[in-house]
């Protein structure tokens, strides 16, 4: 009997420890989702029970494309529009604000802060939806796209962003990079646009700024360091290969931490801003040269440096 009654007690308490710990579980995700940067890798009825208007600049389509979302997506979905941003998802008004909130203008004011001199001046959308299958389907209804990347992408012709949220807000900050330094830098180089968009999928997100995170990439780049198959951060600078199948996954690796090595030693504003400028003085200018100028030292002497630091990150 006494064994009986320990036993019983026993199995309670697992129980008891086993439901703390998925409640603990859930509002993790819960939190990532909303403060991180992570990614580790038939038309309805119309929105009848939430349009939130927040604020329409009169120099945009805002109210057309608030009204062609609300006719096009079902009920499931809240909307958003505070320029230059219009955003719909398939979550409740209060949780798609928040979101909005802390990953999209929180981190849109920090960006204009820290790099930009010139902002938006036409709308954003935005669209974020909840899992694979409502991502794929509303991409196939809304853009006609058949075969969307996993974790979203963004369309330049349209300028929208497309994304599975439910993956974590990683791919937002990414594509939302990119989308706003088109208006800052309208010719950035290929190489640069990903870099700051790459530090920005694995982030910190705070008042003083956005701090790049070690995410899923550094296991390709220390792969690649311990093959002896990194490229010269010159190649990747000038060279046009970046996309190719070849090149594209230690591109991506070793420009992403490059840019955290920059920001680490306080180089990649000022880089941002001296590139920047130069472009607009001379188009093509020498990134390496200015690279160079910024660190006091060869490139090869810094890659030297930026390789051995990438050894010591866990």
């Amino acid at each position: 009997m006494l064994f009986s009654k320990i036993l019983k007690e026993f199995i309670k308490r697992k129980k008891l420890l086993l439901i703390i710990f998925l409640i603990l579980i859930n509002f993790s995700i819960f939190f990532i989702k909303l403060s991180g940067c992570y990614n580790d890798k038939p038309r309805g009825k119309s929105l009848s029970y939430i349009v939130k208007i927040k604020k329409i600049s009169d120099k945009t389509d805002s109210t057309k494309i608030v009204e062609q979302l609300t006719e096009k997506l079902d009920s499931s979905f809240s909307i958003i529009s505070r320029f230059p941003f219009v955003i719909a998802g398939n979550y409740s008004a209060q949780y798609l604000d928040r979101i909005a909130e802390r990953n999209i203008f929180k981190v849109s004011k920090i960006l204009k802060r820290d790099y930009f001199t010139r902002g938006p001046t036409s709308d954003i959308i935005i669209l974020l939806f909840r899992g694979q299958e409502s991502y794929r389907k509303w991409a196939r209804i809304l853009l006609n796209d058949m075969n969307p990347p996993y974790f979203g992408y963004f369309r330049h012709d349209i300028n929208t962003l497309i994304m599975d949220f439910e993956t974590g807000s990683g791919t937002l900050l990414h594509e939302l990079t990119h989308a706003l330094v088109r208006y800052d830098f309208p010719d950035i180089p290929l190489w640069f646009n990903e870099a700051l968009a790459t530090l920005h999928e694995g982030c910190y997100v705070e008042d003083a700024g956005i701090r790049g995170a070690i995410n899923w990439r550094l296991k390709i780049l220390k792969s690649a360091i311990r093959k002896n198959s990194t490229r010269n951060l010159s190649d990747i600078i000038n060279s046009s290969d970046f996309y190719e199948e070849k090149y594209v996954d230690i591109n991506y690796a070793e420009i992403r931490y490059f840019a955290m090595y920059m920001q680490l030693k306080r180089k990649l504003k000022l880089f941002y801003r001296k590139f920047r400028d130069a472009w607009g003085e001379t188009k093509h200018p020498d990134a390496v040269k200015i690279i160079e100028e910024i660190f006091g030292k060869s490139i090869l002497s810094i890659q030297t440096d930026f390789i051995s630091w990438v050894k010591s990150l866990k």
